[in-house]
Order: C-alpha cells, then sequence, then structure tokens
C-alpha cells in the first residue's frame, strides 16, 4: 500500500496554462494522491476548469480537495492547501509548470525507505514554452545543498535554488516544525521563505535527488506584474518584508535572526541595483540605494578599503554582492586561475557577452581574443576585433570564457572546449567568482561581520 502524498497547488488566473500541470499530476506513476487545488478568487474560468478535471483525478483514483476563497495572494493560498493535508509526504506545485512522472514516485518512494531522511529536493528544468513548442532552456542540477543554518545564508544570498516545488517533506516533520502557525499571509509576496525557513531550522536530514523531475515554464508573451519600475520596487519591497518577517516567526537565536536580517537588506538592495542601474528616471533612488548600501557594508563589515556609493553606481554590483556573500559564509579566497596561452571570450556579442567584457578590461581575465557565431569582419568590442569561431586553432594552455547561459549553446561550447583539450575553461559563474575575489579581497581576508 503506497503512502498518502499532499500536493497543494494554488491555482489563480491562470487559464492558459493549468491544463499541463494538472495533466502532470494525472500522469504521476504514484497512485495514492491527494490532490488540493486552492482556487485564489479566480476570475477567467479556471473554476470550471478545476471543476472538469475532479471527475477525472477521481477516476484516478486520487482525493480532490477544492478550496475556494476571495484572493489572498499566493502565501494566503498555500496556507490555506497546507491547512488541509492529510497524506503522509506533503509537497508544492506552481499550476502553469510541470511535474516528471516519476515527481512523487522517486521522492516519496525514497522517503518510504529511508526513515533517517525527513525531507528531499529534486532538480528541475527551466522550459520556454510558446504556443504548442516548449524549448529547454537549462537544467538546473541541486548536487549538494548546504547544512543548516547556512542553507537560509545562501537562500540569502541566492547561491542555491530557493524554488519550494522541489521538495517533498514527511507531514510528520513538517508540523513539528510549524510552518503553518508561523505563515506570514498579510503580506502578499512569495510563499518561499515561509515553506522553508522553518524547515531549515528544524534540522532534519534532507535528501538531494539530482534528477530533473520538475519542469519549471517560462513564458515569454505573459505579462508581467513587475514591468515598471515602481512595480519592480513594490514587489522587491513586499519580499524583502516577508523574508524579515518569517526570520522574526523562527525559533532561534537573536543573533542568527540580526544577521539573516542584515543579509535580507542587502539583498534587497542588491536585487535593485542590478535591475535599476539603467533606469534614468530612478537615478536618485538608485544613489539613495548606493548611500544605503555603504552604510550597512561600514556598520557590519568595515571593509579596507571601503566602498563608495559612487563606485557601487559605476561597476557591476553583482559582483560585489557575490564577494560580500563569501564574507557572510567565512569562505576564502580562491587561487585566481594563471594563464600561460591566450583568453578567448566565446560569444562576445550576446548578452552576457556585452554585460561581461567590461568588467574583464584591466584584470588578469582580460580577452585578447573574442568570438562569436554571428561574427562579422567589422566587429570590434572594447579594441577587441570580434571573430567566428575556431576551435581547431586552439592550444592546450589556450583559456576560453564561456558567456552565453543558454543550456544548448553553453553545452555545444563546452563540448568544443573539451574536445580541444584545453586546460582552462570557464563559464560566465566562475568568471563573476573569481572576479569578486579579485576586485574585493577585503571581503575575503579582513572583513569579518560583527554584530553591533
Amino acid at each position: 500500500m503506497q503512502s498518502k502524498v499532499s500536493i497543494v497547488v494554488p491555482v489563480y488566473n491562470k487559464i492558459e496554462y493549468i491544463d499541463m500541470m494538472l495533466k502532470s499530476v494525472y500522469d504521476q506513476l504514484w497512485d495514492n494522491i491527494e490532490l488540493i487545488l486552492v482556487n485564489d478568487g479566480a476570475t477567467d474560468g479556471t473554476r470550471e476548469r478545476l471543476t472538469e478535471w475532479e471527475s477525472k483525478f477521481e477516476a484516478r483514483g486520487y482525493e480532490v480537495v477544492i478550496i475556494d476563497q476571495e484572493n489572498h495572494g499566493i502565501p494566503g493560498a498555500v496556507k490555506a492547501g497546507l491547512m488541509r493535508i492529510t497524506g503522509d509526504y506533503v509537497c508544492l506545485a506552481d499550476c502553469d509548470d510541470m511535474l516528471d512522472p516519476k515527481y512523487v514516485l522517486t521522492m516519496a518512494g525514497w522517503l518510504e525507505e529511508h526513515d533517517e531522511d525527513q525531507w528531499a529536493v529534486c532538480s528541475y528544468n527551466k522550459v520556454l514554452v510558446n504556443a504548442d513548442c516548449m524549448k529547454l532552456l537549462s537544467k538546473v542540477s541541486i548536487d549538494r545543498i548546504p547544512n543548516p543554518p547556512l542553507m537560509i545564508e545562501k537562500y540569502l544570498s541566492t547561491l542555491f535554488a530557493t524554488e519550494v516545488w522541489i521538495y517533498m517533506v514527511r507531514s510528520n516533520y513538517f508540523r513539528e516544525c510549524k510552518v503553518v502557525e508561523h505563515y506570514v499571509i498579510d503580506i502578499h509576496s512569495t510563499q518561499e521563505p515561509g515553506f522553508l525557513f522553518p524547515l531549515i531550522v528544524g534540522n532534519g536530514k534532507l535528501k538531494v535527488i539530482d534528477q530533473h523531475l520538475y519542469n519549471h515554464n517560462c513564458y515569454p508573451n505573459r505579462t508581467s506584474s513587475r514591468k515598471s519600475a515602481s512595480d519592480l520596487i513594490a514587489f522587491q519591497n513586499s519580499y524583502r518584508d516577508i523574508i524579515i518577517a518569517t526570520i522574526d516567526h523562527l525559533d532561534c537565536a537573536y543573533s542568527l535572526k540580526k544577521k539573516w536580517h542584515v543579509m535580507a537588506q542587502l539583498a534587497h538592495k542588491s536585487r535593485l541595483l542590478q535591475s535599476l542601474k539603467n533606469a534614468t528616471e530612478c537615478s536618485n533612488f538608485v544613489m539613495e540605494l548606493a548611500m544605503d548600501t555603504v552604510e550597512l557594508l561600514s556598520t557590519y563589515f568595515k571593509p579596507d578599503p571601503c566602498i563608495t556609493a559612487k563606485h557601487i553606481i559605476e561597476n557591476d554590483y553583482g559582483i560585489l554582492s557575490i564577494a560580500i556573500a563569501e564574507c557572510f559564509l567565512r569562505k576564502k579566497a580562491p587561487d585566481i586561475p594563471k594563464f600561460t596561452g591566450r583568453i578567448i571570450g566565446c560569444g562576445a556579442l550576446g548578452f552576457m557577452g556585452k554585460k561581461s567584457i567590461p568588467n574583464l578590461v584591466g584584470t588578469p581575465f582580460e580577452p585578447t581574443e573574442l568570438w562569436d557565431q554571428s561574427a562579422s569582419s567589422e566587429d570590434i568590442l572594447y579594441g577587441i576585433p570580434v571573430a567566428l569561431p575556431d576551435f581547431d586553432m586552439l592550444m592546450p594552455n589556450d583559456t576560453i570564457l564561456i558567456f552565453p547561459t543558454n543550456y544548448k549553446v553553453k553545452a555545444e561550447l563546452l563540448q568544443s572546449a573539451a574536445n580541444s583539450r584545453l586546460e582552462n575553461t570557464l563559464s560566465d559563474s566562475d568568471i563573476r567568482y573569481y572576479l569578486s575575489a579579485y576586485k574585493y579581497p577585503q571581503f575575503y581576508n579582513e572583513c569579518i561581520f560583527t554584530i553591533q
């Protein structure tokens, strides 16, 4: 007899996308499922679609619970669903994504056979959905998760996947951690910290399953709720507020809460600084953010040399934020690779190439050559001609810098580099990590986060 798995799906105005998720739940290779669908005041016919599926699920042998409520936002919808679970295991799913057929079988099956593990997490795919076409954008592998409390600190530093729908939890551990009781619903932002933080603080053993069992769907034609600067600022403010409110509800030491508060504030400013840097209408607001960031750094880190607001505005704050996160985590600076051959930037004319190359000028990573598949004889970036790729001419001591983040393009470049037996191949994330240590060594050496 299979144990019961409760799947909570909050639903609001996703009539165009919901069938894919519901079909993927129907196709699970696990028969004892309690599907809890929370209709959060949908007005687009979603409720009627849920009714159509209800009889199909019941014929499949699933238990189905449909909760109708006025619109309370996703935290309120998730909490309403979590309060109704009766299964042995619980997980969440977004109503416009898709589950692999083995999603429940693999994670619940593992927990069934391993009593020492209280919850499990899987890897996932990012998929572009455009009309009837689906294109794999990237494969996000969860190969390891840091132990608590570093797990919260890596969450706040955006250094690991925080999506709640890749986790499955034993219901008795879920209740022991008082997840529902600590849920913050008066801030309409996200459900992630409310679900994850109590489970992390509970210190239950987490099993990492590096199988891509969830598809996170991206829809290019969907109207963004954060299309303007004011919308983005409002969203990020709410995101910061719900993180801080969730931290305040946790059963842990004051010193940890204080540290996490500062991390949440710096992460909030980092996201806004990187998003609004080129928005001319927000220049005064960006300067205020930079000045607030300098004050936080001066108060809690005392970096020498110090960081100025002018420096933050004129440089890529994303690189500085990596150094700050590494300081929080007490990481030592990595050894900077020593290059003996050419340094070749691949994908130079793409978005990430044009964004990354200015940060490399004047550093050990400055490219001596640039390549791009669409290069013409007239293309020059920062005084460096851009040529068509020529992997046959590579020498083993050459270094390839791979700027593209598209899964397929990146994989092809990595394979070409491997075929050439290169000593060094660096992805964009590798480059930014090394740059953070090169440009901001004070955060790896002298600085220590100190609570005032």
